[in-house]
This record gives C-alpha cells, sequence and structure tokens, in this order.
C-alpha cells in the first residue's frame, strides 16, 4: 500500500535512528511473508553512487483501526503498519554538496490497484525515498537535523459522492517548516527476479522511474471526481470528493525548509480505496460530559474525562478520535478521556455500509496555570539562621505546606519561615478550577564554619608586630573569606587567613564560606609590654652648616642616635646639610623593648654678608651705605644711628659731617645672628681749576689747589697728551708752576689725578701762556 522513511538524531556525532514504515494490504499478503531484517540503502546523490547500507529490524506489527465497521467486513478491508528501526552513524566524509539518498525497494503492489498500469507481465515496484542536505561541512562541522514524522494514518476508505479528507501530514522534531505536495509515485528499479533491485546500479537520481498512469490520470488527479484529490500545502491534509469506485494509488512529498532552505524531502505513498455506501447515514453524534453537551472544556492537569453519546444508539457502532486519528478499542457509546486534544466521534451503522456521521468537535485542555515552583534557589540556609521560602501568590489560591511528609498546621500562606532542614512540600489549589498543584523542593542547613585564633606572641613591645592566623576545623577552601577586628572595630584591608599586625588591644577573626555562613568570632588580647622613658636634650638653631658639631645628650645613656647628620653621639652639621632634620634616642630596656625620644634639629642657611669696609662720603651730603646678603627672609640693625634715616633696613642713607664707624648685626628668622663694621671718612670738597697762566705775570702763574692741604698725604700726578708723568707731589706743599725738568711745558691740555684718603680725582687742566 505504501510508506515512508524518517531519521531522528541520536545526540551523538552522525548517530542517527531510521525508521521505515509499511502499509501492508493484509488481504493480499501474509504477515510471514514479510522480512524480520531489511537494508536501507545509503547513496551520494551526485554521482549515484551506493555508499553504505543500514540493518532495519522489524519492531511493530500494528492493525490500522477502522471507523466504519459493516464496510470493514463486507469489503474486507484489512491493513497493518510495519515498523523497521535500526542504528546507523554517517561518517565525517558525507560532506558533498549534493546531499544523500536514503531508499528502500519493494516489490510488487497491489495488482488490485485501478489508477496505475500494472499487468502479469509488468509488476509494479515501490520505492521508499529520503533525502538530506549533507551531514557535515567541508571543515568537519556537523549538520544536525531530525526529519519529519508521518502521522499513521486511520484504517479508512472512501463512499462515492462522499466529502471525504485525511491528515497525511507530519511532525518535524526541529519545529522546521513543511511543505506539502502530491507527486507521481516511483516504480523504482524492482522487480519479480529482483524485489530489492539492485544495490550495485549508479542511479540518476534526476531519473528514477516513475509508475505509469492509466488514462485520464495523474498526480493531481489521483482520484478523480467533482474534487480530485488534493492537498493542503501546509498542513498534508487531502480532501477528495469522487464518483469512481477502486483502489487508487498516490504520493505526498514533504519537503523540510530551514531559514528558507531546503534541507531534506521524503515520499510517502499510499492506498486508498473508493467503494459504494448505502446514500444514508446516521444522525451526527453529539459529545456529552455530564450529560451535557461538550464543546470546550478546560480543567486541571491529568484530569480523567467520562465522555458519552447522547443519546447511545444501540443500532450503531462508535469510533473515537483524537485529533483526528482513530483510538484503537474506543467504539462504544462512552469513552474515559485521558489525553488533552480535539475529541470527535464516526456513527456508522452496525449492519449495514452506508455513510458515516461525525460529531461536532469537542475540545479538552488542561487549565494554562502558573507552575508551581518553589523558591529561592538553592533553598538552603546558615546554621542558627532561617530562610523564608514561596511560591507566586494568587487572589484564592489556598496553600497547605509539609515538611518530611508531615502537615504544618497553621502554616496557609504562600511562604513560609524554614528554620530545620529537610523536605517542604507545598499544595495549592487554585480558586477557579480548584486543581492541585504541587512542588516540593529540599532545605538544606549549611553548618557554619569552625576555627580557632592563633598569635605569635600574647605581649609583645610597642615597635614589634604580631602575627596573627586562624585555623579552619574544616577543610578550608579558596572561597573562604575572612574579617579581622581590632577592639571591635573593623580593619578594612585585613582579609586574609594570617595577619601581622604592629597594633596591640584586643583581636578578632570571622570567616565566611562559600555558602555565605559566617563563624563565630574568634578573639585573643594581645599586651603590649612597657617602653623604657627616654629623654633627649633639644639642641638649639645651629647657625649653617659650617658651624662645630654638636654633642647630644640621651637619657638614660647607653643608647643610640639616629637620623641625618649623626656621628656617633655627635651632630655634624656639614653632613647634614641646611634644613630641619629629625634624629631619634633609642634606648633598650631591660625587658628587650625599646623606648625612644624624637627631636627636630634645625640647621639654619648660612648667612653670607657682603659690606665694604670703608665709605668716602663728602660732608653734609646724604650716600648708601651699599651691602649685599644672599638672603632675603634677613632682617638689619646698624649701630649706632648716627646720621641714618633707618637704623632697621639692610641699605640706610646717611648724613655725615664728621667720620663714623658703623656696626651691622643681621638676624635669620631662626635666631641665627653676624655682625660686621665698616668706616664712613667725610671729606671736604677740593677746588681744581680747570687752567693757569704760567707766564711770570704773577697772576695765576701756578695751580693752586683749594682743601688740598687737609691731605698732606694726597699724591698728585700730571700727564701730557701721550701720558708720560711730567709732574708727581706727595703732598702739595708747593704747586706745580707748569715746569717739566726746569723747562715750561708747551701750551695745551694736560690730565691730572689726585688720589686723597677718601676720594680719587681726574680731570683735564690747560696751560695757557
Amino acid at each position: 500500500m505504501g510508506g515512508d522513511i524518517t531519521m531522528k538524531h541520536l545526540g551523538a556525532k552522525g548517530t542517527y535512528e531510521f525508521t521505515l514504515t509499511a502499509f501492508i494490504d493484509n488481504t493480499e499478503a501474509q504477515n510471514s511473508e514479510f522480512e524480520s531484517l531489511i537494508y536501507l540503502r545509503v547513496y551520494r546523490k551526485s554521482d549515484g553512487t551506493f555508499l553504505l547500507s543500514v540493518p532495519l529490524d522489524l519492531k511493530v506489527i500494528k492493525g490500522l483501526t477502522y471507523a466504519n465497521e459493516a464496510c470493514q467486513r463486507m469489503y474486507n478491508f484489512n491493513a497493518s503498519e510495519f515498523r523497521y528501526i535500526g542504528q546507523g552513524v554517517m561518517p565525517d566524509s558525507f560532506n558533498e554538496d549534493g546531499g544523500y539518498v536514503f531508499m528502500w525497494e519493494r516489490c510488487c503492489r497491489n495488482n488490485a490497484t485501478n489508477n496505475i498500469k500494472i499487468t502479469s507481465s509488468l509488476f509494479v515496484g515501490m520505492l521508499f525515498y529520503l533525502e538530506t542536505k549533507p551531514f557535515f561541512d567541508k571543515d568537519g562541522n556537523e549538520f544536525i537535523n531530525s526529519t519529519p514524522d508521518f502521522k499513521t494514518p486511520n484504517g479508512d476508505f472512501i463512499c462515492i459522492g462522499d466529502s471525504f479528507k485525511m491528515n497525511m501530514g507530519a511532525i518535524d522534531p526541529d519545529g522546521d517548516e513543511l511543505r506539502y505536495s502530491l507527486v507521481t509515485p516511483y516504480r523504482g528499479f524492482s522487480s519479480e527476479q529482483m524485489p530489492y533491485g539492485s544495490i550495485y546500479t549508479l542511479i540518476d537520481f534526476d531519473n528514477i522511474p516513475l509508475i505509469d498512469w492509466q488514462p485520464g490520470f495523474s498526480a493531481s488527479t489521483a482520484i478523480p471526481g467533482p474534487q480530485p484529490l488534493n492537498i493542503n500545502i501546509s498542513t498534508g491534509e487531502i480532501k477528495v470528493t469522487t464518483n469512481q469506485r477502486g483502489f487508487f494509488v498516490f504520493s505526498v512529498l514533504v519537503e523540510e525548509y530551514r531559514k528558507g532552505e531546503k534541507i531534506s524531502s521524503a515520499r510517502r505513498d499510499f492506498q486508498l480505496a473508493v467503494i459504494d455506501c448505502l446514500n444514508e447515514k446516521p444522525q451526527n453524534p453529539e459529545i456529552t460530559y455530564l450529560n451535557q453537551p461538550l464543546h470546550d472544556l478546560a480543567g486541571c492537569p491529568g484530569t480523567t474525562y467520562d465522555l458519552g453519546i447522547t443519546p447511545p444508539d444501540p443500532t450503531l457502532n462508535y469510533q473515537w478520535r483524537l485529533n483526528g486519528d482513530n483510538i484503537s478499542g474506543a467504539n462504544t457509546s462512552s469513552f474515559r478521556a485521558e489525553n488533552t486534544g480535539i475529541y470527535t466521534v464516526v456513527a456508522t451503522f452496525k449492519n449495514k455500509c452506508a455513510k458515516r456521521a461525525l460529531s461536532a468537535e469537542s475540545k479538552i485542555s488542561d487549565a494554562i496555570l502558573p507552575v508551581i515552583k518553589i523558591s529561592p534557589k538553592p533553598l538552603a540556609f546558615c546554621e542558627g539562621k532561617n530562610i523564608q521560602i514561596s511560591v507566586k501568590d494568587s487572589i484564592g489560591n489556598t496553600y497547605e505546606w509539609l515538611h518530611n511528609n508531615q502537615l504544618l498546621v497553621n502554616q496557609t500562606s504562600s511562604n513560609l519561615v524554614v528554620s530545620t532542614p529537610g523536605d517542604y512540600e507545598v499544595h495549592v489549589h487554585d480558586a477557579r478550577y480548584n486543581c492541585l498543584r504541587k512542588d516540593v523542593s529540599q532545605v538544606i542547613m549549611y553548618e557554619n564554619p569552625r576555627l580557632s585564633i592563633t598569635s605569635s606572641s600574647l605581649e609583645v613591645c610597642k615597635e614589634d608586630e604580631v602575627i596573627l592566623g586562624s585555623a579552619l576545623l574544616s577543610p578550608p577552601t579558596k572561597s573562604d573569606t575572612y574579617q579581622w577586628y581590632l577592639n571591635n572595630q573593623v580593619l578594612a584591608n585585613e582579609r586574609s587567613e594570617k595577619i601581622t599586625y604592629q597594633k596591640k588591644g584586643r583581636f578578632g577573626v570571622e570567616v565566611t564560606d562559600v555558602n555565605g555562613c559566617k563563624s563565630t568570632r574568634q578573639e585573643i588580647d594581645i599586651a603590649e609590654r612597657p617602653s623604657p622613658t627616654v629623654d633627649f636634650d633639644q639642641p638649639e638653631v645651629i647657625c649653617g652648616i659650617n658651624a662645630d658639631r654638636v654633642k647630644l645628650n640621651g637619657n638614660p645613656q647607653g643608647g643610640t642616635f639616629i637620623g641625618a647628620g649623626v656621628f656617633n653621639d655627635y651632630f655634624v652639621p656639614s653632613i647634614a646639610g641646611a634644613g630641619s632634620h629629625p634624629v631619634t634616642y633609642k634606648v633598650k630596656g631591660n625587658n628587650g623593648c625599646f623606648g625612644t625620644k624624637d627631636r627636630e634639629i634645625v640647621v639654619d642657611k648660612e648667612i653670607v654678608l657682603d659690606l665694604p669696609k670703608r665709605f668716602l662720603a663728602t660732608k653734609d651730603r646724604p650716600f648708601k651705605l651699599s651691602n649685599k646678603a644672599n638672603r632675603g627672609d634677613l632682617s638689619f640693625y646698624w649701630y649706632p644711628g648716627t646720621g641714618l634715616d633707618n637704623d632697621k633696613i639692610q641699605i640706610p642713607e646717611a648724613t655725615l659731617s664728621i667720620g663714623q664707624i658703623y656696626l651691622l648685626k643681621v638676624t635669620s628668622p631662626l635666631g641665627c645672628i653676624i655682625n660686621d663694621t665698616t668706616k664712613v671718612y667725610v671729606s671736604t670738597v677740593l677746588y681744581l681749576p680747570d687752567a693757569f697762566t704760567p707766564n711770570d705775570d704773577h697772576i695765576n702763574d701756578s695751580w693752586e689747589i683749594t682743601n688740598i692741604d687737609i691731605f698732606p698725604d694726597a699724591e698728585i700726578t700730571i700727564f701730557d697728551r701721550w701720558g708720560e708723568t711730567i709732574f708727581y707731589s706727595h703732598g702739595y706743599a708747593k704747586a706745580w708752576d707748569g715746569t717739566y725738568n726746569g723747562l715750561r711745558v708747551p701750551v695745551g691740555a694736560y690730565v691730572y689725578q689726585i688720589i686723597t684718603s677718601d676720594n680719587i680725582y681726574r680731570g683735564n687742566l690747560s696751560v695757557i701762556y
């Protein structure tokens, strides 16, 4: 009668389960005539080469269920489903672009078929066909797919003139798109002499032999009539209304698409009979539940429903159907429905082959209710704590909680506070359907970690570090986290198993394990040994790095001075340099602890003063007491302040009529002082004529210098224009008379230089006759 091939991926690489389903007309053959083992042949489609065989064992023989028992008896309809099942592993080399074909052949078809050419000399075989895309790509990546699985058809036939429909659809395990069409069946290569064809034949898959239609028949008119056989391209449902009696073969092609790409195709051959039926039929039966017509019914999952026919008719046979499929053994006026779906009933006469009546559809479905799940996950709490478990609440729900199968009295809300481990079960009844939903979860109590605390010593010196450690009594893990405390205050950065710390007091440690459970805090007291009392004389500010070294004195004696510039028990400014220098005096006591005293020793910057040793001033004329200092933070004091405009500035202005000695005191902000003196000489102004006439007229015959007598040690020198000395005198008891070596000098210009104790005078002098 026909059949098909399907394959299902089994999870392991390249491993598939193959099923070949054959429908057998038992009136033409006996079960014993069929093989218990067959071989599914695998070909490469591109060149038709045979590759391997997959053995399939006969696993299932099941009769098809007919709805019209009277017609079945009258026409001796009897068909069975044979299922051959086996496994095969497709190798990595199955990666050719053209894909692969699985086929099995068998001769011969039912000779009573009316729409294809079969003669005593021309037996017609059938070819079961499945085509898939490559199992692997060129890189060895597997393409995983399970092909569509055709539904088992009802044992059925068509009454002439009656509108007939049947589900020839398939279910795709991967949810891929399926497209259906009617095609001409394959005849294949088998014959009466070679009932299984030949595995050695190279097959041209574009030209596989087809059956020959009788005149007036084709794929689109395999069963002719007012409404020829046709198929829904999306669902696979076939429909037909015919007025021609006989047995008719047809073939359904299902093509599988994924993301627009065809990935497989398979054929199902089948045969339907068209018979004469009495042109009468029973009244359409009505399905009832609780004596009421049933249309749509929703109830609790797992509920069974006792359905009936109202009124039942003893002259009729009833065949119950679920989703269009005949239910084996369900052929009375009552039925206990245990599954959800669409139920119908076919009613036929018991004792005459007439048309059948079909009930309206009655839908039974599970009430859509939220799944009950106890939360949170994981359901666990730490020793000494508790956890609140709950289910999602809805208005009108009622709740019961059980602990280790024992009902918890008065616990009727959607949540439960748990402080004892064990199995907790919740029973929830909804308000509308009163459906019982359950969930059970195990609640675990984690033991808190336990630990001890250790210390390298219980009494240490102030300056010593103490090493603290913790030890878990249970095996430690990398996820354990520690927290240390000192005097009940968190040590924020101390989170390791061991710490080294210098402060003393009450230390504590806690550990939190991977489950978030925390240990009891373990504590230990670390005492501090007394340190000796130490003192250290504070040296005064040291003025300059060139100052003498300073003796350092500490109490008690025998300690050590530490710091920059320290050499034995001295502080050396030239080593330390200018600045503030911390120096520590450290003494070890009898108990081994050290006492210290810190001081700051300050070395002031050097004061450098550049003050001239003398100043020459003109009587009663103001002048500046100029000097230079290397620092801008100094203060100045001049003593005495005689003749000064300000005795507290660096460069005062002085006005003197007689000479004066000054003391300049310079002080730094740190109190360092230097002193220096300078002497001011005050002179009267010399009158220096710029010409004289040594011509013996007794008028202006010599170069007279007014006030020169004040400077008895003055040196007077006159030069000619070539720089040659023509006159020199130490003191000026006798004025120059214009002669050189007893001779008058020529008329002209000459240069003079006068050096006194407080000044030097230079200028030009003209000799005129």
